[in-house]
Order: C-alpha cells, then sequence, then structure tokens
C-alpha cells in the first residue's frame, strides 16, 4: 500500500511516516520544503504545496489512501480543492488529522475553522476519518528556552486540567486508521490516559529533570498580549475560550479511550514523554 502522508514534517507527521514505514508501507511525504524535511531512509519525499490544484494531482497519482493535515491557517477554499482532487483520483480513504475544539462549541473560531475543513472532506463523497486530539504532550518544548534561560514556566489557567495526547499516539491511531479495517466514516476524539493542569506537568517535567522549575501562572490579559505578538486577536480569544471550555468540563469528561480501542495499548503518559524528551530540556 502506499499512502501520502501531509504534514509529513509536522509533530504528528513524522511519527506517521516512521510507523508505515517500520509496518512496510510505501510513504510519499508531502513537504513545501523538501530540501530541510529530514524525513527517514525509505520514504519518497515530494515537495509542493497543498494550495496547488497541480502539485496535489501530481502528489496523489499511484497512491492509495491519504492523510491529511487540516492545516486552520490554510488558505480560503483550500481544504475544498484538496478533497475535491483527492476524490477526483479514486482515492477511497481520507484519514485526516483535525481538532478537538471540532467538538466542542461551534461557535468558537478555532472549531468554525476545522469543522469547515472537515465539512469539505465529508462532502467529497471519500470515506473518511477524522482525528480529533486536544493539546499535545509536545506542546512543553515551547517551555524549553524559560527553562534553560530562569527556571521558569509561565501560562495562563495552569490549574486548569486536560487529557493531553502524545503525538505518537495520534499517529498510531491514523497508521491503524489508513491501514487497518473498519476505520470509514468514523470521528475519534483522542486523549492521554489523565487529565492534568499545567502546573503538575511543569511538576512532573520538574522531578524528570532532576532541578526544580517554577511555575508562574500568568493573567489572561498579559497571555493575550504576548500571543497578539503571533497572531490575530481573534484567534487568540478563540484560543483561550477553548481553555475556558475545558475549565469548564466535569472530571473526566474529556477522557477518550480511543487510543486504546483502536491501538490496543494504553496511551502514553506525560512523564514517559518527558522521559523521552529530557535531552531537549537540558
Amino acid at each position: 500500500m502506499k499512502i501520502l502522508v501531509t504534514g509529513a514534517t509536522g509533530n504528528v507527521g513524522r511519527f506517521i511516516v516512521d510507523e508505515l514505514l517500520a509496518g512496510g508501507h510505501e510513504v510519499r511525504a508531502f513537504t513545501r520544503k523538501p530540501e530541510t524535511a529530514n524525513l527517514p531512509e525509505g520514504a519518497e519525499v515530494f515537495g509542493g504545496d497543498l494550495g496547488n490544484e497541480a502539485d496535489v494531482k501530481a502528489a496523489l497519482e499511484g497512491v492509495d489512501k491519504v492523510h491529511l493535515f487540516l492545516n486552520n491557517s490554510a488558505a480560503p477554499g483550500q481544504h475544498q480543492m484538496v478533497a475535491k482532487t483527492i476524490a477526483e483520483a479514486g482515492i477511497p480513504h481520507i484519514v485526516a488529522l483535525s481538532s478537538a475544539s471540532a467538538g466542542g462549541d461551534p461557535n468558537n473560531l478555532i472549531a468554525q475553522v476545522h469543522l469547515s475543513a472537515e465539512a469539505a472532506v465529508r462532502d467529497s463523497g471519500v470515506a473518511y476519518t477524522f482525528l480529533r486530539p486536544g493539546g499535545y504532550h509536545s506542546n512543553a518544548f515551547e517551555w524549553i528556552e524559560s527553562i534553560k534561560n530562569e527556571g521558569v514556566v509561565r501560562a495562563p489557567f495552569g490549574f486548569v486540567k486536560r487529557p493531553d495526547v502524545d503525538p505518537r499516539d495520534i499517529a498510531s491511531v491514523a497508521v491503524a486508521s489508513l491501514t487497518g479495517e473498519g476505520h470509514e466514516n468514523k470521528i475519534y476524539p483522542l486523549s492521554g490516559p489523565i487529565e492534568e493542569s499545567t502546573a503538575e506537568r511543569v511538576a512532573i517535567l520538574a522531578k524528570v529533570l532532576g532541578r526544580e522549575i517554577r511555575f508562574e501562572d500568568i493573567p489572561e490579559e498579559v497571555y493575550a498580549q504576548m500571543m497578539a505578538q503571533w497572531m490575530p486577536a481573534e484567534a487568540v480569544a478563540a484560543l483561550v475560550d477553548l481553555t475556558k471550555q475545558a475549565g469548564q468540563k466535569k472530571p473526566g469528561e474529556l477522557l477518550w479511550s480511543t487510543v486504546q480501542d483502536v491501538t490496543a495499548r494504553a496511551p502514553i503518559s506525560f512523564e514517559q514523554w518527558a522521559i523521552d524528551n529530557k535531552d531537549a530540556f537540558a
């Protein structure tokens, strides 16, 4: 089986490529920057832009299935074009990486973007599997500089508990959906094994690293000012709203058994992720 993996150099895509190759499948890895992709030997690296229909058509030649990253910053109409092109190529199944936001308040801007992308895939007529993870364990990489330089992590809503998920678990569910049977037209919400707050994750990381790391819970308005340097104000507001939504849930309401159900193994804990990635924080 030959599988096209878009988002192949991302947090999840790299693990999908690795796992597919390990399973003996052919992989065509779609990336805008093939010269810096640094993907494993055995992957066919395809340079192109998902916003370019000709690139998409060329990438689909000889492909059996597609992993599609539903990028929330894609240009208007891109997901519709890509899904339509996949359908016209006769591809029978798309496994699409979406977001847990799509299962929350549909009035949230980030949720709307992902729901629109999912609708484009669904409307194409191709069988789909939507993966809906929430926060990733790997989001902790954002703390590297402040930990190294100051021994501190600053974040808002630091005591809101969420069941973040390991990118390797998302990849394993994606691979099982691409290569197994019975996953068509399914929506898979994904979570880690337990709900933890940012403050608790910082404490876990400190234990793994064997050093003191201070956590500072910063006010919402300070966080909004910080994030406004990199994204529009409406996107920042939507991001804050998603965290508030999580804080309003009942304990365990955001926990899902999907990783266990699909892969037949327990999801990876944040502590295990920290152990596996501790060199990055050294």
